[in-house]
């Protein structure tokens, strides 16, 4: 307000005056009160790291120095090292070596005198294990012969698979899309180790059209892997930010224990979803992070308790809310009995025990309702829709509402406690993008996907990576589900 103005307020007499003080200390305090909450909730931004949220601890930078909180892990009481009836992993000696060299003594070290016709009494022995890497060559050669009584022209079949000239052999192929989709090394730096290893020259784009050709002859492993993932009692999922064709994209994830599945989205929630298809279809338990998007679907639910756990170290280190603590301490406690009752062969608690952990859990939700009451909407009625909620607030209402979901593991000792699965399964796929960097196109993305799923199901299943990949171009992939299944 200019002078003018105030001047002309100041002529209308004492009532306009203190009507014109009064009004601007209400727009001043109204001012006041949405900045301070701008800036609390920019300071609770600020306090969050990778102990304390779900945010990745790349997040956290180089130079920024994120405090250590206590670890939510109990010590095992155990030494460092490797523990009792551990079986080790030294070089074993080989009764068949490969090669052997004789090393003989020409001369006596004392005396000088020549020792080469005298028989030894005695032999010690060392081996040394080393690796040759070598290109071999196989040509096959195909007999034509005319049969002398009808002279007919007859000519001997080439072996599976054998097609071309000249072609590269399944082990080299197999070795091209595990340097590219296991180790993740770039094309180029893939081709030069080859090339190195070998001599033979290798273009990036023979590991690319290699990589092709296993994704398509992986289509029907990739169709069992679904259809195992929906006959599973329960499955992980996740998803994370991937950069393809210079935008971020969404990398979904289906896992358990023993399958993987990938796929890639422009959308990270409902459409993708829908688009993927697969929670249409599913009748089990979908283990997640609070995404609310998984929850449009009727399959049953159970929540990530290790994100649970990092919220509340925030709520307990940010605002000081014992009740946070309380609850940590709470979820660890049926953690622990959940495994004890498991070693025992034990399926789920009794209905006493239940009932007692609800109303345990019950009480410390009041507890923390109390110690945070809602924010209730302004008076002058500027504001429309709802105040936003504190984040104690917030967590505490879907800690409420959630409670079936969020003890889960408690009612069926069968559901994990946590959604590390799926995040594990996702962890590769962030060092390839470290690694290698992002996708040029949407096929490398959808070549990477399910080639990832098949090594990643059979990393679960402990076969030999190579071997498996090899199975693609000479044999049948779909045994690495058929077998320890």
């Amino acid at each position: 307000m200019d002078r003018e103005k105030i001047l002309e307020v100041y002529k209308q007499g004492p009532d306009a005056v203190v009507e014109l003080v009064q009004g601007l200390i209400k727009s001043f305090n109204e001012k006041l009160e949405e900045l301070t909450f701008r800036i609390k909730h920019l300071e609770d931004q600020l306090a969050k790291n990778s102990t304390n949220s779900h945010k990745p601890p790349s997040s956290d930078g180089l130079k920024k120095k994120v405090k250590k909180t206590k670890t939510l892990r109990k010590r095992s009481g155990k030494k460092p090292g490797g523990q009792e009836g551990h079986k080790g992993k030294t070089l074993q000696y080989s009764n068949n070596p490969d090669i052997i060299i004789e090393h003989k003594i020409d001369s006596c070290n004392k005396c000088g005198n020549g020792l080469k016709k005298v028989k030894p009494f005695g032999t010690k022995k060392r081996q040394v294990k080393d690796i040759k890497i070598e290109l071999i060559t196989t040509e096959h050669i195909v007999h034509v012969v005319d049969c002398p009584i009808c002279n007919s022209k007859n000519e001997a079949s080439f072996p599976e698979g054998v097609e071309k000239k000249v072609q590269y052999g399944s082990r080299i192929k197999s070795l091209m899309v595990y340097l590219s989709q296991y180790q993740l090394i770039p094309y180029l730096r893939a081709a030069e180790l080859i090339s190195d290893l070998t001599g033979e020259l290798i273009s990036p784009g023979t590991i690319f059209n290699t990589n092709k050709n296993c994704f398509n002859r992986l289509e029907k492993v990739e169709l069992e892997i679904v259809q195992l993932l929906l006959d599973s009692d329960f499955a992980h999922f996740d998803e994370t930010g991937m950069r393809c064709e210079s935008k971020t994209q969404w990398l979904h994830t289906i896992a358990t224990e023993q399958l993987s599945f990938f796929n890639i989205h422009k959308k990270r929630g409902g459409v993708a979803m829908y688009d993927i298809g697969f929670l249409k279809k599913y009748n089990g338990t979908a283990v997640h992070d609070f995404f609310k998007s998984y929850l449009n679907y009727l399959c049953s639910h159970a929540y990530c308790n290790a994100h649970i756990l990092r919220e509340l170290v925030f709520t307990f280190e940010r605002f000081t809310q014992k009740w946070a603590k309380e609850m940590s301490s709470f979820l660890l406690k049926i953690k622990k009995r959940v495994e004890s009752s498991k070693k025992k062969n034990g399926l789920s608690f009794n209905k006493g025990t239940i009932a007692r952990f609800n109303e345990e859990y019950t009480k410390i939700i009041k507890k923390g309702l109390k110690q945070n009451p809602e924010i209730k909407i302004r008076e002058n009625g500027k504001k429309r829709g709802r105040i936003k909620q504190s984040f104690s607030r917030n967590l505490l209402l879907r800690l409420k509402e959630h409670r079936d979901e969020v003890l889960a593991f408690m009612y069926d000792f069968n559901i994990p406690f946590d959604n590390n699965e799926a995040e594990r399964t996702l962890r590769m796929s962030k060092v390839k993008q470290k690694i290698s960097g992002c996708f040029r196109s949407l096929e490398g993305a959808r070549i990477f996907c399910r080639i990832r799923g098949f090594i990643s199901t059979a990393k679960k299943r402990s076969y030999n990576i190579l071997e498996s990949i090899e199975l693609a171009f000479t044999g049948d992939p779909l045994l690495i589900l058929k077998e320890n299944s």
